[in-house]
């Protein structure tokens, strides 16, 4: 039904009379008052290609091919690297949580790992650092309601894909 709903606009006013949706960048939501939605949801979050700036001047999939590289040969400046993917990912997510009502379910379909944990994805957070982000972003969320669903394998390169699901806390 999230398919049908995010296709079609008059679709998703007939599925949901007593609501309405918002249709936005996650990464720009402060036009948003704080506590307005029953329901949250964010697909697949971009990620930052180059974050270091290193190769500013190759396209894109020779970026991708470099950071992979940089996995195996620099193990500090892939973690730099990762920590402002990790950043990035929290920014979108802040706002989700932000503009969710107390008690109500914030969801990010289609997480990708780090570019260093699966190469074959484009990259994003492992699923270890949900748990963490909780903490160190002091996230307004019930930790103990963080649910992690993998992807259903379909045979191809996104069966490594996971789906996020948690609450905002209840005043």
């Amino acid at each position: 039904i999230a398919n049908r709903v995010w296709d079609e606009d008059e679709e998703a006013k007939q599925l949901a009379q007593r609501g309405f949706f918002c249709r936005a960048d996650s990464s720009r939501l402060d036009f948003v008052p704080d506590n307005t939605f029953d329901f949250t949801y964010s697909g697949y979050i971009d990620p930052i290609v180059d974050p270091l700036q290193l190769w500013p001047t190759l396209t894109t999939d020779e970026q991708w091919d470099k950071a992979v590289e940089l996995c195996k040969l620099d193990e500090e400046k892939a973690k730099k690297s990762q920590a402002i993917q990790n950043d990035w990912h929290a920014s979108w997510v802040e706002h989700l949580i932000r503009i969710a009502k107390p008690g109500k379910v914030i969801a990010i379909e289609n997480g990708a790992e780090s570019l260093c944990t699966n190469p074959d994805d484009w990259g994003g957070v492992d699923k270890s650092w949900w748990n963490e982000a909780i903490t160190t972003y002091q996230w307004d969320v019930d930790p103990d309601s963080l649910y992690i669903e993998d992807e259903v394998p379909k045979g191809n390169w996104q069966d490594t894909r996971y789906h996020i699901f948690f609450r905002k806390n209840k005043p």
